[in-house]
């Protein structure tokens, strides 16, 4: 009975009654019309000028111009004044003298902030070097900067194609064809295209082009060496989604351990990472990729947070479609607590992974400060969009409203 239900379940195709997009058309119909953008760019001239006005008339008073770089940074706009924002902390850093004096608890820790993030930390540590005790460790992260439209690109199509290959591993595909799959990728091969199935083959064409483009790029570049480690990294990914495929087909529960060491792979983290890196230019060397592809912690932490976080917040409407067993049944059955339980042992360990991020984040290493905001930050989407919520299937939900606060409504100035 046992091999007859696995049989059963290999030749069956899952479906999920995902809701149609929430968008429509919107986007499509709402292309930039180059003389509107010519208008906003001449505004926004006008708004930049007065917020250097505002940041020069602080000079002099640190605790206003530290929330007017505070204001600028949430704003996601401090790439434009890079330079008087540095000016500004250099010289509140340069005239401060003495912070136990300090009694607002706030500003001690916005100055904290900021100051990290200029790498002007050493009025911060004892004689040893070390952080003195009574500061809390703390980490902001920087937005994307205009330098980096190419990686947003990128990134943008990379979640698309992400999007799909979930959806083939997870629903569509039976396990003859996720292995076959598997292997075409592995081998990246076109030769063989022609043994998947037609929907299959149509992905696997679109993903190589998606690598010509990657591959295009980085030549001009001077980067050739990016592609070798972007393909590695979609290797990686497929290799560990069949791995839940043969779980789920096996009705196997992994443990705890088993899952985290391969969910960090699944968690599609460590590809987007990669392949963001790809498009960064310069600044993402083939020293920064070798050293990516060592699994640091500071990557196993950010991935292991994005997978947990997901799992807390999805993994019923995955298991009612059937669903390979999530963190949460792993939790529930190696440990033998209940549900509830699980979820808050599973909190406990992702608060400890943010304390293991920021520490991570703190230490001195030869990496440069944008390839580790980029780690930050795609876990800080992960973040918002599980924050309470399954928001990434239920998108009619918060993240619409953010969205739409970020790109549809306009900002009132």
């Amino acid at each position: 009975m046992a091999l007859q239900a696995v049989t059963q379940r290999a030749q069956v195709r899952r479906t999920a009654e995902f809701h149609p997009s929430v968008w429509g058309d919107y986007f499509i119909k709402h292309v930039s019309d180059n003389n509107i953008v010519s208008v906003w760019s001449e505004e926004a001239e006008v708004l930049k000028k007065e917020v250097r006005e505002m940041l020069s008339s602080a000079a002099g008073k640190p605790s206003e111009q530290l929330n007017l770089i505070d204001a600028i940074q949430r704003l996601g706009i401090a790439c434009h004044f890079e330079g008087q924002i540095e000016e500004a902390l250099k010289q509140i850093y340069t005239t401060y003298q003495n912070l136990n004096d300090d009694d607002d608890l706030y500003t001690v820790a916005l100055r904290f902030r900021l100051l990290r993030q200029e790498d002007v930390l050493n009025k911060f540590k004892d004689s040893e070097g070390n952080f003195k005790e009574y500061l809390i460790k703390d980490v902001q992260g920087t937005f994307s900067e205009p330098h980096f439209v190419f990686a947003r690109k990128v990134l943008s199509k990379a979640m698309a194609m992400v999007c799909v290959m979930d959806d083939i591993y997870e629903v569509h595909g039976t396990i003859e064809e996720l292995e076959l799959f598997t292997k075409v990728i592995e081998s990246w091969d076109i030769s063989m295209k022609d043994q998947l199935p037609d929907y299959m083959k149509v992905y696997f064409e679109a993903l190589l082009d998606f690598y010509s483009e990657i591959e295009e790029e980085t030549t001009k570049e001077g980067r050739s060496f990016c592609i070798h480690y972007a393909k590695e990294a979609v290797k990686k990914q497929v290799g560990a989604y069949r791995t839940e495929a043969r779980w789920f087909n096996n009705d196997y529960v992994p443990t705890f351990e088993e899952y985290i060491s391969n969910a960090v792979i699944s968690s599609t983290y460590p590809m987007l990472i990669t392949l963001s890196f790809c498009a960064m230019g310069e600044v993402a060397s083939k020293q920064v990729f070798d050293w990516l592809f060592t699994e640091p912690k500071l990557l196993y932490t950010a991935s292991g947070l994005a997978r947990l976080i997901n799992d807390i917040m999805s993994h019923e409407f995955e298991q009612e479609r059937g669903h390979v067993a999530s963190a949460v049944e792993c939790c529930m059955k190696q440990y033998g607590v209940s549900k509830q339980e699980a979820y808050e042992k599973l909190n406990k360990i992702v608060a400890n992974m943010w304390k293991d991020l920021n520490e991570e984040l703190m230490k001195e290493i030869d990496i440069p400060k944008p390839i580790l905001m980029c780690i930050l930050n795609i876990v800080r989407v992960m973040d918002v969009v599980y924050k309470d919520e399954d928001s990434y299937t239920h998108s009619n939900t918060s993240l619409k409203d953010i969205l739409a606060t970020f790109l549809v409504n306009p900002v009132a100035v």
